[in-house]
């Protein structure tokens, strides 16, 4: 049997830990040092698919040895973990050969549950254990998947694998008879992966004796399911849409309170997290997560910011609702013909206000630009950093310029306003250029995502 031999090099017992249990409950077979030389070793005898290693390792190696490491693990994959938060730094790992690197805000258990996509595509699979079954369950849902597997009387396990999470569920003459996702076991974990609709999943036949550990029917649990979904929902609604980001705050007061949370729970919410990464954590099923979250809103101990469309489409629909306002000329004018070539250029009618996204690495200096530019003041998006105008360009023509930082979390948390925008403009000075490799990896990174037409603005730059 060929083996998915994962190599840790770490030197934290916790991590280390950590990564084992999961790795081998996943099926994987972890292989551990403590040194990359120990580590070239390893690579050179092993048949080794993927190498988690933590950046700590690193700061106590030689140059040189540190290069040599990289090309001995050209041919695999490298994740690296534990990096500080500092964009060129990233960068520089990226350019010698890791595939993905995890800066020190990502706790070990998020590093891990993030790589699984990862770790499932490219370990090979067991021949001994043939598939009935794989593919996404946007394809064929869980609830469908548990009837079919039930009408077949099927044994086996069913892996799946969700953006944020992964579980299995164990069946028995077509029976479910155990479960797991995280801490989550038993009845809790098949309510806990019912609520996904997006992911992979395979299902493998194999032989093991029944242990009753859940007794209700499938359709028991499915029933239960769809009963714990719409109660989760109605508790979300009051939180917001799924993008959400959420952050706990006053903790010192969240520990005189009568709100009794995991250790684990708590170091998760600590740094900025969307609400749909929190649901699918390992701690506690998402109908319990919600049950927390709520009552941690109602206590005054979260920040929330709703996603930037939304709150986008509200500042408009407020200002729209005020009536019209006294016409302020911007600092940009067009003619005529010019209006309609750049109405044509954005393919938008007439009607339509163009939305623009100015990215900016200092967000007051950005504020400051776009007030003269449009001749207005601004308006705040309540509950996000960035701000917004709306600029008379031209007789019944509009367009709205939207202040975003030039950052990776920006970039992760408002796809959704990116994409119904109709150009962005980068907007760079000469305190920039200090950290011109990771603005300019940022831009790259931009223009790949969205096909959608950008200009460069650089400003206070000698020749």
């Amino acid at each position: 049997m060929t083996e998915n031999k994962v190599l840790l090099i770490n030197n934290q017992t916790h991590d280390t830990d950590l990564y084992k249990h999961s790795l081998i409950s996943d099926g994987y077979y972890p292989v551990h040092c403590e040194s990359l030389e120990t580590a070239n070793q390893i690579i050179q005898d092993q048949d080794i698919q993927i190498t988690l290693l933590d950046y700590n390792i690193i700061t106590n190696e030689k140059r040189p040895t540190v290069v040599n490491f990289f090309k001995f693990v050209s041919e695999g994959m490298v994740i690296l973990y534990n990096v500080p938060e500092n964009g060129n730094q990233r960068i520089a790992f990226y350019e010698l050969g890791a595939s993905r690197v995890f800066d020190t805000s990502w706790l070990a258990e998020e590093v891990y549950y993030s790589i699984r996509y990862l770790l499932h595509s490219l370990a090979p699979d067991q021949t001994n254990k043939p598939y009935v079954s794989r593919g996404r369950l946007e394809e064929m849902n869980l609830p469908n998947l548990i009837r079919t597997l039930g009408r077949e009387r099927s044994n086996g396990v069913l892996k799946i694998t969700s953006q944020h999470n992964s579980g299995k569920i164990y069946f028995h003459d077509g029976d479910i008879d155990e479960a797991q996702v995280g801490f989550l076991k038993g009845e809790e974990a098949v309510v806990q992966m019912l609520y996904w609709k997006k992911g992979t999943f395979t299902f493998s036949n194999i032989d093991r004796e029944r242990t009753n550990r859940i007794t209700l029917s499938n359709i028991g649990l499915l029933l239960l399911g769809e009963k714990n979904r719409i109660k989760l929902l109605r508790m979300l609604n009051e939180i917001g849409p799924g993008r959400t980001v959420l952050r706990l705050i006053n903790e010192g007061d969240l520990h005189n309170s009568d709100i009794e949370i995991k250790k684990q729970f708590i170091e998760l919410i600590r740094r900025p997290k969307t609400l749909s990464s929190i649901v699918e954590n390992p701690f506690y099923s998402g109908y319990q997560t919600a049950q927390i979250l709520t009552r941690l809103k109602r206590g005054g101990f979260l920040v929330i910011k709703k996603p930037i469309e939304h709150l986008v489409h509200e500042t408009l629909k407020q200002k729209s609702e005020q009536g019209p306002a006294k016409e302020k000329k911007s600092a940009i004018q067009f003619e005529a013909k010019e209006a309609d070539q750049f109405i044509h250029q954005f393919n938008v009618t007439e009607e339509e206000s163009i939305k623009l996204i100015l990215f900016g690495t200092d967000q007051q200096k950005n504020s400051q630009f776009m007030q003269n530019l449009s001749g207005e003041g601004i308006q705040q998006v309540k509950e996000h950093p960035f701000n917004m105008v709306n600029m008379q360009v031209a007789s019944g023509m509009e367009i709205v310029l939207i202040g975003v930082s030039l950052g990776d979390a920006e970039l992760a948390t408002n796809t959704e306003i990116f994409k119904e925008a109709h150009g962005f403009i980068i907007w760079l000075r000469d305190e920039d250029i200090e950290n011109l490799d990771y603005n300019a990896y940022m831009i790259n990174k931009l223009a790949g995502l969205y096909d959608l037409p950008m200009v460069m603005a650089v400003s206070g730059v000698e020749d």
